[in-house]
């Protein structure tokens, strides 16, 4: 390795203590403004300290998780290893796509093995701790194997197509894939809802006939078909409440956990269910492809002009090859998504406004969508107070208080 290797390492080093900081600021935040203000009308002391406790223990967990990793992956390009490893597989064949695939799943492989003790931990300790755990280990380790696999078949078949694209079209190649990659995107979402899906949940037809009327009526307020309204089992994983929307077309469908049907009534059930037609009436998830598509095409474009330069395998002492080229252009990209985060962040929490404004002017009172926000954010023990800044630089979703003050404002 040169010098300039020792100080990506740095820098990415330097990004994870970053994060680290960000996160222990963010929970003194909270900590700070829980002591030294009034608390709304809907929060206790008791349901507080359980929130605060709750983002303690996971932010605790993946601190040392993130030490852990920086400290590995530095390790083995200093020692290196990987430098060793990368020379064993190009030795052990001379096509291309094998060596790549069996180099970066290596990798995988390997940091999944180091992550594998902070799942569980996570899985039976913490969640278990704060009453969210109903899995068992047998169904962590299918959930795992599983998800896996599928990981393992979407990646190959895109490593494949990129490879082949570099062979074939040599100037052309990063358009090629950014394309293929975004139409392979659609076509997973299209079929996840059918396919993928129900490898790991059930998915049922609501019966309940009260709120079944109530959900009519709002398809006709909203002109929306909402006849593919489906309950999923999540309660065998856990206690955790959410709902989302999926698919295209005619596969598209709206998905309520059944942990939300049975903590939430009908009208606050519905008022989700607003929320999410207001996704489809905004178009997010096809705003949100276009978006990826930005992103992978100004990926492949770096990729396309940073693999053949003999200078960034030199820093990290690789040799020259799709596979190290691959993993090296990773490992230089990966500070961009620290930077790039509070942009994508931003376009999310205005997207979630988008869909609680269209969603209040379906159901034209507040109180409803107020409560069932109220009892999920609590039910989740999600983190009423973060940091500004972290907000910002991290947060998909508006703050809690942010929301209903919104949604009060509406009212008013």
């Amino acid at each position: 390795m040169t010098l300039a290797g020792y100080i990506i390492l740095l820098i990415l080093a330097l990004l994870d203590i970053a994060e680290i900081i960000l996160d222990k600021i963010n929970i003194n935040y909270a900590k700070k403004i829980s002591k030294n203000n009034q608390l709304p009308s809907f929060l206790n002391q008791e349901d507080l300290n359980k929130s605060l406790e709750y983002q303690s223990a996971n932010i605790n967990l993946e601190t040392f998780k993130s030490i852990i990793d920086t400290l590995f992956i530095i390790f083995i390009f200093v020692s290196g290893l990987i430098q060793q490893y990368a020379n064993y597989v190009l030795s052990i064949s001379s096509k291309e796509f094998i060596q790549a695939l069996i180099f970066l799943f290596g990798i995988q492989l390997v940091m999944g093995f180091i992550d594998l003790p902070f799942a569980l931990y996570k899985q039976f300790v913490i969640e278990e701790r704060f009453g969210f755990n109903k899995m068992n280990l047998a169904l962590f380790f299918k959930d795992l194997i599983l998800s896996s696999i599928i990981s393992f078949i979407i990646f190959s078949i895109i490593l494949f197509a990129i490879i082949s694209f570099i062979n074939y079209f040599e100037k052309s190649w990063w358009i090629i894939g950014s394309i293929f990659v975004f139409f392979f995107i659609i076509i997973i979402n299209y079929l996840y809802p059918t396919l993928i899906a129900p490898l790991f949940n059930k998915f049922e037809p609501i019966t309940d006939s009260e709120l079944l009327e109530k959900i009519n009526e709002l398809s006709t307020k909203s002109g929306f078909d909402l006849n593919k309204i489906f309950k999923m089992d999540a309660s065998k994983r856990s206690t955790h409440g959410n709902a989302y929307f999926t698919g295209f077309g005619r596969k598209k469908r709206v998905v309520l956990f059944d942990t939300i049907l049975d903590k939430l009534n009908s009208d606050e059930i519905v008022s989700v269910l607003a929320h999410e037609l207001g996704h489809f009436k905004h178009k997010h998830i096809v705003k949100n492809i276009i978006i990826s598509f930005l992103i992978i095409t100004t990926s492949f474009y770096i990729t396309y002009t940073l693999i053949n330069k003999d200078f960034i395998y030199e820093i990290f002492g690789f040799q020259k090859s799709l596979a190290t080229g691959f993993f090296i252009i990773s490992i230089l990209l990966s500070p961009a998504k620290f930077i790039i985060s509070p942009i994508f962040s931003a376009i999310s929490r205005k997207f979630e406004y988008q869909a609680d404004a269209y969603a209040l002017s379906l159901i034209k009172q507040t109180t409803s969508f107020k409560n069932a926000l109220i009892k999920l954010y609590k039910d989740n023990l999600s983190n009423p107070f973060p940091h500004p800044l972290y907000v910002k630089i991290y947060y998909s979703h508006p703050p809690l208080l942010d929301r209903i003050k919104r949604i009060d404002d509406y009212g008013n």
